[in-house]
């Protein structure tokens, strides 16, 4: 049975508060999910499934996914909500001088979105780092009970 979208864009959800998305349309929201999930699916480090099989119109992958690989997406799309939020501020951050913008709590914030994407970045290489050695784990244990 394919993995559908929504488990993907529901774990992801989970990790973020953003009252953008209230205010968007379904379709809005819609275009936004994927464009981040399109970007997580290039980043993501030798998956064991096809990520690149997917149907766009039905919303669902061809392949089934494990627990793990709905996670890493969810978490490379995190780290893709942070880069544009952080985006977002740099914009405005352009507008001002310098000194205007230190005195905003903007400056601020962006401080803070700056190391959450660091421990965001090292949190999505630890968990596909995992996700490869347990993968040449079983492999390793299948081959030696064969074997024996």
């Amino acid at each position: 049975m394919a993995t559908e979208f929504q488990v993907i864009y529901d774990s992801f959800f989970s990790k973020i508060t953003d009252d953008m998305y209230l205010s968007l349309s379904d379709e809005d929201t819609a275009i936004e999910l994927f464009s981040f999930l399109k970007s997580a699916i290039t980043r993501f480090k030798y998956p064991r499934v096809d990520l690149r099989q997917y149907d766009e119109f039905a919303e669902e992958f061809t392949n089934d996914l494990d627990i793990d690989e709905i996670e890493i997406l969810a978490e490379l799309m995190k780290l893709n909500w942070i880069k544009r939020q952080i985006e977002t501020i740099e914009i405005l951050k352009m507008k001002f001088s310098d000194r205007d913008f230190q005195l905003t709590s903007q400056a601020n914030h962006l401080a803070k979105l700056l190391e959450l994407r660091k421990v965001q970045q090292s949190d999505v290489k630890n968990i596909q780092e995992e996700y490869g050695r347990v993968d040449k784990g079983v492999s390793l244990l299948a081959a030696n009970l064969a074997g024996k």
